[in-house]
């Protein structure tokens, strides 16, 4: 295998590995370009699920006072216990 030309920096905090990754990625390659999208930039994976957390929720409420109803959960069937 041929020698890499770089050697992953080492991480003081978290903080410093998630700059050295942006760094390393740069937002003008296709996965910084990707992980920019995904993550919005500055916003943490916890702010952004969040995010949609919340607009779910708005939606589901939605649904609710406009009269929409889950429908019942279905019990599953007893086991089937093989006879000896």
């Amino acid at each position: 295998m041929a020698e890499l030309d770089h050697q992953p920096a080492p991480s003081t905090s978290n903080q410093d590995s998630r700059e050295h990754l942006w760094k390393e990625l740069g937002r003008d390659t296709p996965a910084g370009k990707a992980l920019f999208k995904l993550y919005g930039g500055n916003k943490t994976g916890t702010n952004v699920g969040n995010t949609y957390d919340d607009a779910n929720r708005k939606k589901m409420e939605a649904k609710i006072a406009a009269g929409w109803t889950p429908p019942p959960k279905a019990t599953p069937p007893p086991p089937v216990r093989p006879t000896v």
